[in-house]
């Protein structure tokens, strides 16, 4: 493979400089004992009284000589302080500072003002320093060399042989370089003159008939939620397909019909298949949506999402609709892989993916992308081999092998401890792992206590009576 032309491809894989966070305790050095210390000394009794004697005589020999020496010192700084005009000092202060050097060499000072010399310690004990990075996240406390980028990079294939993922009016084609597969658009919804700029598709299993209704009283509302009202924002539900079970997959393709909500592809429903389903989305939302579509959200049935919350964030430029980026909670570079050690269903094969580590990436439950983003990763796919964790697969590898940004955005809780609903803070996503009542309650209580972008409206936006608002919202 051309090295340049592999290089001028994958020059986005994280190329920023990433410091390898540590923490380390360093133990200083057993201290010397200081200069200055008492030294017992036995003295004959015969000579106590002459020695103390000696130590008189010296004392006074020694304030005769330092009264001298610092009344000329102190003349000779007032001769010099006449010269100049920008002198406030005392003049007594002036002597000491120039007789100071003087009296440290006589060794007639003996404190150090300045503290202990650096290489050693005030204590004969050694002290222990522990030096640490300030507090790092579960997303954050891993490590990223320049020999995990380079074999990402060196994981990139070329392959102009091969067709790029595409999408014709009832078929589509998803390629990477080692299997490429077609699937059919089994459903889709009408076409209505509607211009949102926003389009959130739900990856929903298809026997899930009970959360889809949930998710349409709520998080789907045009009546709770002031963007989806105002028809800025769209919602959509992904559904694949259950093998073998064509009783479930008639009701699935009927439901579709009755709510003009669902998009239905003939990809089975299943862990190993979530790269193909996530791409579907990709697929559907750049390419067979309006012009006016500029932000492709995907979202899982297990989140507990305010779409107002988006409004403040898009008004503030943290998301920009223009630019090439996702955005969700990011990972940092540096996550270990599972090569199968211990049968994870996020395990991946060596043969697939050699590296150790991964690349920074999004959260997979929720992430956002922008449309040109879109059209840039799905043809994208055919450089790399299927790996089954689709959430590094798509905005990890494949968004940073095109160049796109990956940005973090706040108020998402991608774990199912990350919150509860009892705090405070504001909430934009949340994956949880409530059943259906919990999920609902909690929507409903939390639109109104952690949700700042839609609590003071929703009484404005409500489209009902309001003995219906009152109802709901527990007044």
């Amino acid at each position: 493979m051309n090295t340049a032309s592999r290089n001028a491809s994958i020059n986005s894989v994280d190329q920023t400089p990433h410091d390898i966070v540590s923490k380390y305790t360093v133990i200083a050095d057993k201290p010397h004992k200081f200069a200055v210390y008492e030294q017992l000394v036995a003295t004959p009794p015969s000579m106590q009284s002459r020695r103390a004697s000696s130590i008189c005589n010296r004392v006074v020999v020694i304030l005769i000589i330092l009264a001298s020496l610092f009344l000329l010192c102190n003349l000779f700084s007032s001769s010099t302080s006449e010269d100049s005009e920008d002198s406030s000092e005392p003049s007594w202060i002036i002597g000491w500072a120039t007789m100071k050097p003087v009296f440290k060499v006589m060794g007639l000072i003996v404190k150090h003002d300045d503290g202990p010399p650096k290489d050693r310690l005030p204590s004969a004990r050694p002290t222990v320093m522990t030096y640490k990075e300030p507090e790092e996240d579960y997303k954050n406390s891993q490590k990223f060399t320049q020999v995990d980028r380079a074999c990402i990079q060196d994981e990139w294939e070329e392959n102009d042989s091969l067709d790029n993922s595409s999408t014709t009016a009832d078929t589509y084609r998803i390629s990477f370089s080692d299997t490429q597969k077609s699937f059919k658009w089994l459903h889709t919804p009408p076409q209505v003159p509607e211009t949102p700029e926003i389009l959130m598709i739900v990856s929903s299993n298809c026997d899930n008939f009970a959360r889809r209704n949930i998710i349409r009283k709520t998080l789907m509302s045009p009546e709770k939620n002031q963007i989806v009202g105002d028809g800025r924002m769209k919602f959509l539900f992904l559904t694949g397909v259950s093998a073998g079970n064509e009783k479930l997959n008639a009701v699935v393709l009927e439901e579709a019909k009755v709510f003009g909500d669902m998009i239905v592809v003939d990809v089975e429903d299943t862990y190993l298949n979530l790269p193909y389903k996530s791409i579907s989305l990709l697929l559907y939302g750049a390419y067979k949506t309006p012009e006016s579509v500029k932000l492709i959200g995907k979202i899982d049935e297990d989140v507990i999402f305010y779409p107002d919350q988006l409004t403040p964030l898009i008004h503030k430029g943290t998301i920009n609709m223009s630019s090439f980026a996702v955005y969700g909670e990011k990972w940092q570079p540096g996550v270990s892989v599972n090569h199968g050690e211990d049968g994870s269903k996020w395990a991946v094969s060596k043969t697939s993916y050699k590296c150790n580590v991964y690349p920074s990436y999004l959260s997979g439950p929720f992430y956002l992308t922008t449309r040109k983003a879109a059209e840039r990763i799905v043809p994208a796919t055919k450089h790399r081999k299927f790996i089954s964790v689709e959430d590094v697969f798509i905005t990890g590898l494949l968004a940073g092998d095109v160049g796109v940004d990956k940005v973090q955005i706040p108020n998402l809780f991608m774990v199912h401890d990350g919150t509860i609903d009892s705090e405070k803070f504001d909430i934009t996503a949340w994956h949880t792992g409530k059943n259906n009542e919990q999920f609902q309650e909690s929507w409903e209580k939390l639109r109104l206590s952690r949700c700042k972008a839609c609590s003071r409206k929703a009484a404005k936006n409500f489209r009902g009576s309001r003995s219906q608002y009152g109802e709901e919202n527990g007044q």
